[in-house]
């Protein structure tokens, strides 16, 4: 079990098994890289959905 980092609102489960961690934080989509929140290169978690990414939401 991978620890969660503080924060994250939702998970996308990769396609090769791994988990990458996103929070959306003052209109912007960030996600969890080397230890430090980034912003994503994935504009909006809307984008996500539309693509079909596995995501689960953590509350």
């Amino acid at each position: 079990m991978n620890i969660i980092p503080k924060g994250t609102q939702f998970i996308h489960h990769s396609k090769d098994g791994g988990e990458n961690y996103y929070k959306q934080e003052n209109g912007a989509l960030m996600h969890w890289s080397n230890e430090v929140w980034k912003i994503s290169c994935i504009p909006e978690l809307k984008v996500m959905q539309e693509n079909g990414f596995k995501l689960t939401y953590i509350n």
